[in-house]
């Protein structure tokens, strides 16, 4: 026998039905369109449906969803005709509220059909729904920020507060106990950096998107805030840019780093740069002019490199500066 102490109890109505839908809304990543997806086999994880008990269709979004489309699928899938006119009238009004509200998705599985006297009602049983937070619709709900701050680490949650319009701020805190500050620029450089450095890297992230001074600088100094005095190295990597502007991003992170070691000191890590794209050089030389300001070492490559080559060198750094770099370079400044 086992004894358990309950946070709450929570009493559901049963409703009788001998019908279970599922629908829901969603994006294509593949397509990047909206569509819809219903079964009359509902109840179930609807990836094990094969595909004839389930229907798929793309949603016009300047018309929304047309309710002879929902007709035409659920005779096509003999749902019972009494249960089809209440859901044609229903289901359509979920398009209004994953459009008008900054939904990515909205799922119900299942609908139950309840009688009520002579009328049909459909009941959403179980409802999960996925919000887009760079969409400020989101907030004509009056739902508290806290809710999309599950499981997020008060580095992740500070900075998800930078989400704009402009330029990327995703974050993904993997080893607390790293020794590696990597700032990422792009979905490749993402991929290959989190990759290669394992668990030497602190946090995953893509702060690429042509972000302006201000978010890079700040985004720059909670980093530094939370992990400098921790770090062997620090890691600016990212491929051959189109449009972002590189003197902006590395001034709005040489900055922080300039400002921070001012107010709190200077902690000796080794800074190594991978970059490419507008303003490369005149990047690079404000980072330097900073770093030798600051007395710390460094290493730039550009964007002739190759990506993976920076990486493997910010790893083969970050084991020689604990073993013996940064003893060295304390003799040297001493």
């Amino acid at each position: 026998n086992k004894t358990v102490h309950a946070n709450g109890v929570t009493f559901e109505e049963y409703i009788e039905s001998d019908i279970e839908v599922y629908f829901s809304i969603s994006v294509s990543t593949r397509l990047r369109k909206p569509m819809f997806i219903i079964s009359t086999y509902g109840g179930v994880d609807i990836e094990t449906l094969p595909p004839d008990k389930k229907h798929s269709t793309w949603i016009d979004p300047f018309i929304g969803i047309k309710s002879f489309d929902l007709t035409n699928v659920l005779s096509d899938m003999k749902c019972p005709q009494h249960y089809i006119s209440p859901l044609v009238q229903t289901l359509p009004k979920l398009w209004e509220l994953y459009d008008n509200y900054g939904l990515t998705t909205i799922e119900l599985n299942p609908i139950r059909i309840k009688k009520e006297g002579n009328r049909y009602t459909p009941v959403g049983c179980d409802l999960k729904a996925a919000f887009d937070q760079d969409n400020p619709a989101w907030r004509r709900l009056g739902l508290p920020k806290t809710i999309f701050q599950t499981d997020v680490t008060p580095f992740e949650a500070e900075i998800n507060l930078l989400r704009t319009y402009q330029g990327q701020s995703d974050v993904l805190e993997l080893n607390p106990n790293g020794t590696i500050i990597p700032f990422m620029f792009g979905g490749g450089a993402n991929s290959a950096a989190t990759e290669a450095l394992g668990t030497r890297g602190i946090f995953s992230s893509d702060f690429g998107g042509n972000p302006p001074y201000d978010k890079m600088y700040d985004i720059s100094r909670i980093v530094f805030n939370h992990w400098y005095d921790q770090a062997n190295v620090l890691l600016i990597i990212g491929g051959k840019a189109n449009n972002t502007d590189i003197y902006v991003t590395f001034k709005g992170m040489f900055d922080a780093l300039r400002d921070h070691v001012s107010k709190h000191g200077v902690h000796p890590l080794y800074t190594v740069v991978g970059r490419g794209g507008p303003n490369l050089i005149r990047g690079m030389f404000y980072g330097k002019d900073i770093l030798d300001r600051l007395k710390l070492p460094y290493k730039m490559f550009g964007y002739d490199s190759s990506m993976i080559g920076v990486l493997d060198y910010a790893c083969r750094i970050d084991d020689w500066w604990a073993a013996r770099g940064r003893s060295e370079y304390e003799k040297k400044v001493a």
